[in-house]
């Protein structure tokens, strides 16, 4: 992965109260009026407080490309940001975000994407400005930190979302998944590998295609059904409309993906592809916005997992492999028998694992089961 360092200005502010105006740079230094001219000069900030409230707020350390100032101001009322600008938000527990007041309400949240600014540490110029209404944002960037490693950044366009971004941060590396929807097609790429996925909704359901880091297509789901338990082929079990279903394809059009997992191809994809590319009933809005409501509930994990991310009547539940001699060889085998599901799980042509249960909601939970068993072996 690509190595990136961080070197930030931590602002931290140390308060001095009087009964006069007083000037504050980050530090906490106090400063008199004869160095003003000075000071105001540097990329630092300066708090200013009257009769030990905090009147203002000036900033000199960076610059919003669309109303460049050699510095911004933001003025209190009772404590509270009223009119101007401030930096409210920390992201990645370094990078400021700038909200513009006006009248007491927020009206834009200034920001910029960190990888294009590396190493303009200590002055930054904001080149992206979201737009809120009644505290909402209708379009724009939304900013969510995440305690386990990850920063996601969700995109609105008159008020609906078009875009998500997932930042993974490692002690040493980063990387980078976005999706891009434009109410037609939703593309999911990833920074490190450069591969992608693309999703188009069809007539017969989604088109799902894999691309390589040239743009060369390694796989879609445009595939010849073949018979049931061929040699060297793989069922393909389904919820449809609350009826399990099958679909049986060659083992082989799905090599060149597997193949090229982890070493190649983002697994994220991969997993993203096994749960859409046999729903043939998934409509592409309603992917996105599943997509969305992940990213907004701060539910990454949910992506990364066994279990389909998908939701509501139309899933993919398992697959099932079958070797050159026409046997079971790995995977999840689902039967139906007047109402009841049996529940088989193959390894190395052998049955490890079985079960039989009473509702397809029950097939969903016993696989999951298996699935985070099989994980922690």
């Amino acid at each position: 992965m690509k190595k990136i360092t961080f070197l930030f200005v931590l602002f931290s502010s140390i308060f001095s109260y009087s009964q006069d105006t007083i000037f504050i740079n980050h530090r906490g230094d106090t400063i008199s009026g004869k160095d003003l001219s000075k000071f105001e000069k540097k990329r630092t900030t300066k708090k200013i407080v009257q009769n030990n409230q905090l009147k203002s707020v000036i900033y000199s350390n960076f610059l919003i490309k669309e109303k460049p100032q050699a510095s911004y101001t933001g003025i209190f009322q009772n404590g509270k940001p009223y009119e101007g600008y401030f930096i409210n938000k920390i992201i990645l527990n370094e990078i400021p975000l700038v909200d513009f007041y006006e009248k007491g309400e927020l009206k834009y949240q200034y920001s910029f994407d960190f990888l294009k600014q590396l190493d303009n540490y200590q002055f930054y110029e904001y080149d992206q400005k979201s737009v809120y209404k009644n505290g909402k944002i209708v379009d724009g960037f939304d900013f969510i930190d995440n305690d386990e490693g990850f920063l996601l950044r969700i995109g609105y366009k008159n008020e609906k979302v078009n875009y998500l971004e997932l930042n993974l941060f490692g002690m040493h590396a980063f990387n980078r998944l976005s999706f891009d929807y434009n109410g037609k097609e939703i593309v999911v790429k990833d920074f490190e590998k450069q591969n992608s996925i693309k999703l188009t909704e069809k007539s017969n359901g989604i088109f799902a295609e894999v691309f390589d880091e040239n743009g060369k297509l390694i796989i879609n789901n445009q595939h010849k059904e073949v018979q049931k338990g061929s040699p060297n082929s793989t069922t393909i079990y389904k919820v449809e409309n609350n009826l399990l279903k099958e679909e049986n394809i060659s083992s082989e059009s799905l090599n060149p993906l597997i193949e090229k997992v982890y070493k190649e191809i983002n697994p994220i994809i991969v997993l993203i592809y096994s749960s859409v590319a046999y729903n043939r009933m998934m409509k592409i809005d309603d992917l996105f916005n599943q997509f969305a409501e992940i990213f907004k509930s701060n539910n990454i994990q949910k992506l990364y997992g066994q279990e389909s991310f998908i939701e509501g009547p139309n899933k993919v539940l398992s697959s099932l492999r079958y070797n050159k001699n026409g046997n079971p060889d790995w995977g999840v085998k689902i039967s139906e028998t007047e109402k009841k599901y049996l529940v088989e799980f193959y390894e190395e042509e052998k049955i490890t694992f079985t079960k039989k249960v009473n509702s397809l909601d029950q097939v969903q939970e016993t696989i999951n089961s298996l699935y985070k068993k099989y994980e922690k072996e």
